[in-house]
This record gives structure tokens, C-alpha cells and sequence, in this order.
């Protein structure tokens, strides 16, 4: 049995799914043989490579997040299945950036003789005693 695939790589959305320091992936597995391929997904820091293999999905998988990324870093990938019979070839190479680390500095003052809390949205911002 050979492969037969065609596969096309797409970023569900270059900007959404982004993180400063993950991507998520999707394809389109237009396999036609009974035996569900996995999908290996390679990255690069350039469009020509060189690629090294990031993961492998389970059987039938079409999405993934590549994750513990470097924020603010184009990335290139590009899959290809597997199965029993072998490698198909690889999908076009796409690309995707993850997102700029961002980090806020908030000073609150008490001035005055009155009291109050501050509350943030969402929860954690701790304003001390």
C-alpha cells in the first residue's frame, strides 16, 4: 500500500491561537485509505531549513499547538504523514509568529485618610498591604 495524500497547511489563523510562546496548527488530511496516517510536524527558523521534527500527533489528528516558542519569532512548519506504508510528502511550508511578551507595571497610592481594596479582573494582581 502506498500513501496517496495531498496535505495543506494552514495556521488556523496567523494571529489567533497565538501566544508569546506557542502556535496553533491545522491541516487538512485528505487521506483516502483505510489506514488512519499520524502526522509528523517539523519546524524551522527559516522557510528553506534547516527542519527538525517537533512532534508527532495521534492517528487522525489535523491540529496541534507548538508550544515553549520564543515570543516575538517567526516560525516555518511543515507536515507530512505516516503510516504503515511509509512517509507522504510534505505540505507546503507555512508560517506563523507568536506574539510579542507584554508585561504591565500598575502603582497604586493611598492618599488621604480613607480606606479601600483593589480588586483585579482577572484575579491575581496582588497590591501588598
Amino acid at each position: 500500500m502506498r500513501i496517496r495524500l495531498l496535505y495543506l497547511l494552514l495556521f488556523s489563523c496567523l494571529c489567533l491561537g497565538a501566544t508569546p510562546t506557542s502556535l496553533d496548527l491545522t491541516w487538512i488530511d485528505n487521506d483516502t485509505q483505510p489506514e488512519q496516517p499520524v502526522f509528523v510536524v517539523e519546524t524551522a527558523p527559516d522557510a528553506t531549513g534547516p527542519f527538525t521534527q517537533a512532534a508527532t500527533t495521534g492517528t487522525g489528528v489535523t491540529a496541534y499547538t507548538l508550544t515553549g516558542l520564543t515570543s516575538s519569532t517567526t516560525y516555518f512548519v511543515r507536515v507530512k504523514a505516516r503510516n504503515s506504508a511509509g512517509d507522504s510528502g510534505y505540505s507546503n511550508t507555512a508560517s506563523g509568529m507568536t506574539l510579542a511578551q507584554v508585561s504591565y507595571t500598575l502603582t497604586v497610592n493611598k492618599t488621604g485618610a480613607g480606606t479601600g481594596t483593589v480588586t483585579s479582573s482577572p484575579a491575581g494582581i496582588n497590591c501588598g498591604a
